[in-house]
Formats: C-alpha cells, structure tokens, sequence
C-alpha cells in the first residue's frame, strides 16, 4: 500500500495525492510546494500520511518538493496580488470585446510561468 499526502490548492478545490517528503513529518494545515498539472504550485496539506489502496490513486506518485518557505509564501502573497490586476485587466477585455463570459477568478502558479483564468458562459468562446 503507498502512502499519500493528501493537498489542496483551493478552498474548495479537489484533494490531489503526492508521495510524502521523506523523514518530515506533515500536518494537516502545512504548506508544501508540489509539481501539479499545472505546474509550481503551493497547496495546503489536508490529509497528513495516510495509506491507500493502490488502484485508488495514479502511481507513480509525484513527490512533495518541499515544505513551503517564507520566501514560497511571500511569492504566492505577490502573485495573488497580481492576479488580482490580471484579473480587472481580463474583465476589460471581456466587456471591450462584448464576449459573453463570467470570469470567476484568476491565479498564477508559484513561478509564474502561467497564469490561469476560470471562467463560465452558457456558450462556447472562442479566442
């Protein structure tokens, strides 16, 4: 049976399974610094250690980089920020350009490679 690190990347966002740091003890609320999907990410421990059925995850499993630092937090406080400005500038765009679209919120991921626009219509929009 692996053990998994159950992490979060938004408030109600989907728990994602990583391999644990070895010899480092995680707990529910820690922030750890992970490869994702999308990338670089900070996420927030939900799940400390825990073991799980083989079939019930994706292996291999992609390991925690590292507990996440005060210059990893201070960087996601920056990047929130901006994304916040990002965020205006995109609904500029939108009533600008008269799409018919509801952005729902923007984030960066840790090292700013992307960034990443959520968003609803009843259609399809194309770019």
């Amino acid at each position: 049976m692996p053990q998994v690190i159950g992490v979060q990347f938004q408030k109600a966002g989907k728990l994602e399974y990583y391999a644990p740091i070895q010899n480092t003890a995680l707990c529910c609320g820690d922030r750890v610094v992970v490869e994702s999907k999308r990338g670089v990410e900070i996420g927030a421990v939900k799940d400390g250690a825990l073991d799980v059925e083989a079939e019930d995850v994706t292996l291999p499993l992609k390991p925690i980089i590292r507990v996440a630092t005060e210059q990893d937090l201070e960087k996601h406080a920056c990047n929130e920020e901006e994304a916040d400005d990002a965020m205006q500038f995109c609904k500029e765009a939108i009533e600008q350009l008269e799409l018919e679209m509801r952005l729902v919120n923007c984030e960066y991921t840790l090292d700013q490679s992307k960034v990443i626009f959520n968003f609803t219509a009843d259609d399809r929009i194309d770019f």
